[in-house]
């Protein structure tokens, strides 16, 4: 295998450049060029700068960048890549921008957190890392996106205990150019001393950055003592004897650098280091220290850290903190509502649904059975397509898992995105594309069918549409075949007779289903006679007003449509069979006593006898053509409909369902 093959390849670097930094800003007195930019998918600021044929500039550079690359700390500038050539100078850091161009956007609570994320920086290379910065002024303060402070410009930092090694790089005329005079203490005009303490420079150049930012927190701040208090900071850190400076790890007690967005930002950080009491009791009065926020500060900056990991398992901060955090501010809240918002909703959507998603991502047992708690009230502010394409697969995902109690929650909150987006959608039944994730359509392969009917027992239904059926059929008008016509009417006369007993059955069966059920209690078992006599009136009144409006369009539509009155002297074949509706005055059901009465008719009598004669003369007895006579009597009666109004208990009366002789 030769070397080339051996050696790993270099992986391709992709940089697209955005918009470059204001010129106004003083942090072009160290670089060359400062923009906004994405390296493979990443967004970051790049610092460039042109080094020349300068080895002193180099140098400092080397520092700065050497420096940046091994300092983690949250109130630290993130590195992310470098690269230093012969001519050139490369930084590539998180997404931030310079202090001096965004702090009149900023209000008077963030400025004063920031000042605090400065402080704790400080204090981090005293203490931990035994490093000056030496350079602290506006240029060296940059704000991320989310509006926290980071201490960046560690081009003249230096060790503990080098001082006189590096005396030349805080003396040199680069260093003097670079760093605002204001911001330069009273021994950088004169020759270096080795008995100045080493945070002094420090010290002076974060009072200076108070005096700097007092201005934009006056036009803000409406409390006095905080004013008094980073008044008084300024004169403590800003003394002209370098020894008489107050030590940065002594000013993190004064009223100028406690606020509680600091207060809840630096607990959330250092929460696993914390006890259960001092978890609790932070717990107990975090909603009154948030709530003293402006809306969009808390969305800005705590929405991350309070849906971090370490604060997602802690059960308490669900209870006292997170339910208010996940619960939008609605049109319609009021501040009696069990659960009240922080945020308004378009802010909650900016904010806090992006946190939930990432959190969602996250393939922690605990995390997600902690998230899946509070999906009822963030998936209704999703869009559709957002819930479809991203939240919805990602709940999924818990349909695979071994563990019951995350398959459990899985499908509780399944449940909750049905009315959401549907179904099918749910179950992966929805049409989807080829790119649709494959985690979106489980469930059984089958389509949906319905199982489940409305049971709910509906007496005038049934009645209602056979009735309708029957009565209101159209009457044929054409001339047919006597013989045939005979065929039909019987047909129509049995069917009649069965419709009204399947009917019965169909009734009887529905109250029998229901009465099966209930532990053998029937619906309507304890409605005795009394009980009866006791219904409301107005509910009586309301039925029979009922019942005499539907006989009454019943009448008028058999009138208009098909039913004629017969004319005298019209002899055509059927006309004898023509329907009449008798109406009585009273009706308690609407079709109890409606029987068929059929009538012997000696008009057609007549005809249909030639007919049959005729057809059987040389075949049928005589005692055959009585019979044939007689069906035929039967055949072409009259069909009388009698609907009674008289209350009864029972279908029809006896005798109502007969014949009646002409």
């Amino acid at each position: 295998m030769g070397a080339h093959e051996s050696t790993p390849q270099a992986k391709e670097v992709r940089i697209e450049l955005g918009e470059e930094c204001s010129r106004k800003s003083d942090v072009y007195k160290l670089w060359t060029r400062v923009q906004s930019c994405t390296r493979n998918n990443t967004k970051g600021t790049l610092f460039v700068k042109d080094l020349g044929l300068s080895a002193e500039s180099r140098q400092y550079f080397e520092n700065g960048i050497k420096s940046l690359r091994q300092l983690r700390h949250p109130c630290i500038l993130q590195y992310v890549d470098s690269q230093l050539l012969p001519t050139e100078a490369r930084l590539f850091t998180e997404r931030v921008q310079v202090l001096d161009l965004c702090i009149d956007s900023l209000s008077a609570i963030e400025i004063r957190a920031g000042l605090r994320s400065i402080l704790d920086a400080l204090i981090f290379l005293h203490t931990t890392a035994s490093i000056s910065h030496n350079a602290v002024c506006p240029s060296s303060i940059f704000v991320s996106p989310d509006g926290s402070w980071r201490l960046g410009g560690f081009e003249f930092a230096r060790k503990y205990g080098g001082e006189k090694k590096d005396d030349h790089l805080l003396l040199s005329e680069f260093f003097k150019a670079v760093k605002p005079k204001p911001f330069s203490p009273p021994e950088d005009q004169k020759a270096m001393r080795s008995d100045n303490p080493p945070w002094a420079r420090d010290s002076f150049g974060l009072g200076r950055l108070i005096e700097y930012a007092l201005p934009y927190v006056e036009k803000d701040e409406g409390e006095e003592s905080v004013l008094s208090s980073l008044r008084s900071s300024i004169s403590s850190l800003c003394a002209l004897t370098a020894s008489e400076r107050m030590r940065l790890e002594e000013s993190t007690e004064m009223h100028a650098f406690s606020n509680p967005l600091s207060e809840v930002e630096h607990f959330v950080r250092t929460i696993q280091t914390k006890s259960e009491e001092e978890k609790n009791e932070f717990f107990d009065r975090s909603l009154s220290l948030i709530s003293s926020l402006p809306p969009r500060v808390i969305g800005r900056r705590l929405a991350r850290p309070l849906l971090s990991r370490y604060v997602i398992l802690e059960g308490r901060a669900h209870d006292t903190i997170l339910n208010h955090l996940l619960n939008p501010i609605l049109p319609s809240s009021s501040s009696s509502d069990l659960i009240t918002g922080l945020l308004p909703l378009d802010l909650y959507r900016e904010t806090v649904l992006p946190e939930c998603t990432h959190v969602l991502r996250v393939r922690d047992l605990h995390v997600r059975l902690a998230i899946l708690i509070h999906i009822q009230s963030i998936a209704p502010h999703y869009s559709r397509e957002q819930l479809c394409s991203v939240v919805l697969p990602e709940i999924l995902i818990g349909l695979d898992d071994p563990d019951d109690r995350i398959v459990a929650a899985t499908l509780k909150a399944m449940s909750i995105l049905v009315p959401l987006v549907g179904a099918d959608a749910v179950l992966g039944r929805a049409k989807t594309s080829e790119s649709t994730p494959s985690s979106n359509r489980r469930g059984p392969h089958r389509d949906r069918a319905k199982i489940f009917i409305d049971g709910t027992p509906k007496a005038s239904s049934a009645i209602d549409s056979v009735v309708s059926s029957t009565v209101c059929s159209p009457v044929h008008s054409r001339p047919v075949s006597p013989l045939r016509e005979m065929e039909k009417r019987q047909q129509k006369i049995t069917s009649i007779d069965t419709t009204q007993y399947q009917m019965s059955i169909v009734q009887e069966s529905s109250v029998e289903e229901w009465n099966s059920e209930g532990n053998g209690e029937g619906w309507n078992d304890g409605w005795d006679e009394e009980r009866k006599e006791e219904v409301n009136q107005e509910e009586e009144k309301k039925e029979k007003e009922e019942e005499t409006r539907v006989v009454t369009v019943l009448k008028n539509t058999v009138d208009r449509s098909a039913i004629e009155p017969k004319k005298e002297g019209n002899n055509d074949i059927g006309s004898e069979f023509a329907l009449k509706v008798t109406v009585k005055d009273e009706i308690d059901d609407l079709f109890a006593e409606m029987q068929p009465q059929i009538k012997t008719s000696g008009s057609i009598l007549s005809q249909l006898e030639e007919i049959a004669v005729k057809s059987t003369r040389s075949t049928v007895s005589p005692s055959s053509s009585a019979d044939d006579e007689k069906k035929d009597t039967v055949a072409t009666t009259r069909l009388t409909f009698t609907a009674s109004d008289e209350v009864g208990d029972s279908w029809g009366g006896e005798g109502e369902w007969g014949l009646d002789e002409d």
